[in-house]
């Protein structure tokens, strides 16, 4: 570099419109005093033939004969990008793989069961359930296993059902983590599909599905109801089913919290309770690919 002109030096390391473009960020900011930074930008070297990724900036400084010069601060972080690529491509893979997991199990499943004479019901009922946990799974591969905002998971769970206009979602913006969102999805799910077949989904009722932060104990719980007016008056069931069980017994143990089902005769209302602490970061159980 010593001897050559900037410019020249830019000419031999990068190909042709990139080199005009540092130069002329170079001069802007030498003229303006307007830093310029760029968290990553991949670009290919003249000089090596690869694609490099780079971190930098410039920044107009004061010189101490009183001129201005700049400065770049330039970092290559190209290890780091293409682990990133890496880490995407296997998520993605996995996630490819998964799906074909759950397809499988589901045609498995209705042979078996056509097989063994089960009650059509049955299956339809299996079937739904397997769609509704592709359905969380969808939106989790969208965010890179890394989570979902509650709402997202809400109506997602509620799609198979969006022709019924009498459904009311209300709650806060909150981000919870893989294992929660599969949790949450499967009980509304349960929710929804109780409400079709006997609640307030059923005739002319509606259904209010809402979520808050409570304070309790000086520590933050998520609060989600689930409530239903205006149907066929409710009866207490004889049994529990496969949602009662899933929901009072299983995500209540999963998230660490609290669920409760009432069969008022006005209409059903779950009441879900579980510390944000364990919605909002990974669970030492919990294995996220990555």
């Amino acid at each position: 570099m010593i001897g050559r002109d900037f410019e020249e030096v830019m000419q031999i390391l990068w190909v042709g419109h990139y080199a005009a473009e540092i130069v002329a960020l170079f001069r802007h900011t030498l003229k303006t005093g307007q830093p310029y930074i760029t968290a990553e930008r991949s670009e290919q070297r003249a000089d090596r033939g690869q694609i490099e990724y780079y971190e930098w900036q410039i920044h107009r400084i004061t010189m101490p004969d009183g001129r201005f010069g700049v400065v770049c601060y330039f970092r290559d972080i190209s290890i780091m990008v293409r682990s990133r690529m890496q880490r995407e491509l296997l998520i993605n893979e996995l996630n490819h793989r998964v799906k074909n997991t759950l397809t499988t199990i589901q045609s498995v499943t209705a042979q078996t069961l056509a097989g063994a004479g089960v009650d059509r019901r049955v299956n339809e009922a299996l079937e739904a359930r397997l769609i509704s946990m592709a359905g969380a799974h969808d939106i989790l591969t969208q965010e890179s296993w890394s989570g979902a905002d509650i709402n997202d998971i809400v109506a997602r769970a509620l799609g198979a059902f969006a022709n019924y206009d009498r459904i009311r979602v209300e709650g806060q913006k909150i981000r919870i983590v893989p294992a929660a969102a599969l949790a949450v999805s499967m009980a509304i799910h349960e929710l929804a599909t109780n409400a079709v077949k006997y609640g307030a989904l059923s005739g002319t009722g509606k259904v209010d599905v809402t979520w808050r932060i409570e304070d309790d104990k000086g520590q933050p719980w998520l609060s989600l109801e689930w409530v239903e007016r205006g149907g066929p008056p409710v009866v207490q069931p004889r049994r529990q089913g496969f949602g009662s069980r899933l929901i009072g017994r299983g995500l209540a143990t999963q998230l660490g919290g609290k669920a409760e089902i009432k069969y008022e005769v006005a209409g059903v209302i779950c009441h879900i309770r579980a510390p944000l602490a364990k919605l909002t970061r990974p669970l030492a159980s919990e294995v996220i690919p990555c």
